[in-house]
């Protein structure tokens, strides 16, 4: 908990720092083009690697966000879920959920994300063992 503490008051002071030193360009007549278009986050360990695969040990976790997006995320522990790639989900049956996901999703080299790339991507998950969260799940299928 300390270290998560220290991360946080780490990307505050850095996140400061960038907001406090940025030249703002509208009050000289400037066009506000030369804004920072990357911010830059040190942490303190290596979250290597960022094999999709490898599960959420360490620092690792904390920067999963940036680098993969979910189907859904949510909103607290156990709270609603907020559509990401995923438009939509249903419940059908005791053990069963549907997944509707939106159609113009694309990975950054533009190749187009299907239903089977999805499953491809739970099933991997699965086989790993790494994702206690998800070692309950029996099967993953398209159905449309």
């Amino acid at each position: 908990m300390k270290n998560i503490t220290k991360l946080f008051v780490l990307i505050c002071l850095v996140l400061l720092a960038l907001c406090g030193c940025s030249k703002d360009n509208s009050a000289d007549g400037g066009d506000g083009e030369e804004r920072a278009k990357e911010v830059v986050v040190c942490i303190k360990q290596d979250p290597a690697p960022l094999d999709p695969f490898s599960g959420t040990r360490d620092v690792r976790i904390y920067v999963l966000d940036e680098v993969y997006q979910r189907p859904f995320n949510f909103n607290g522990y156990g709270g609603e879920l907020i559509p990401c790639l995923a438009k939509s989900y249903s419940v059908s049956g005791e053990n069963s959920i549907n997944v509707v996901f939106n159609e113009d999703i694309y990975d950054t080299a533009g190749n187009h994300i299907t239903a089977e790339d999805v499953k491809f991507s739970y099933d991997t998950a699965i086989e790993s063992h790494n994702y206690s969260r998800i070692n309950d799940v029996a099967s993953v299928e398209v159905v449309g």
